[in-house]
């Protein structure tokens, strides 16, 4: 993917500065920077294990956080893009970064307000590319497995269950 400047965007390992990587939270999610963002982000960073920089050029446009949960769950921390320069394939390609510095990884977990991001986990699950589990031809009888996988995501985030509408929104 080029961009209109002509410098190839790419994944690089690595924590974006705070400063940096709030005020691109706060381009993704349309809200001005605060105090309170700002230790948000702090926290998300933080707690990761797997950190990439998106960069175009020499400028960062977006990062990605992500935990690895029983050694072959890739929990999505968050991966924020800012907003021209999403749609360019970057979610995907951080993913496939985590998946390439975490080889054990088989399953993708992510929480997300966004359909996009929704919709970028889901192809990325089902297009046959990758190795996840569940996908289309997949051996239901892992069921009490998968549901098993889900608990591990669960209490890693203090709830009691996954489900859908986990937040009020998408």
């Amino acid at each position: 993917h080029q961009s209109r400047k002509g410098f190839a965007m790419k994944i690089v390992r690595g924590v974006p500065s705070l400063v940096i990587a709030t005020q691109i939270a706060a381009e993704g999610f349309a809200r001005e920077v605060s105090l309170a963002l700002q230790k948000d982000v702090e926290s998300h960073l933080k707690s990761g294990e797997l950190i990439y920089r998106a960069v175009d050029g020499s400028k960062d446009i977006g990062f990605g956080i992500f935990k690895i949960l029983d050694s072959n769950i890739l929990y999505i921390s968050g991966i924020i893009i800012r907003p021209g320069c999403q749609q360019k394939g970057l979610f995907a390609k951080m993913v496939n970064q985590a998946r390439i510095d975490a080889p054990d990884v088989r399953y993708l977990a992510l929480r997300t307000q966004s359909c996009p991001c929704w919709d970028a986990g889901q192809k990325l699950c089902y297009d046959g590319e990758l190795d996840w589990a569940p996908k289309p031809g997949f051996n239901w009888v892992l069921a009490d497995y998968l549901t098993h996988k889900a608990h591990i995501v669960s209490d890693y985030l203090g709830r009691k269950e996954i489900s859908a509408c986990w937040y009020q929104g998408s």
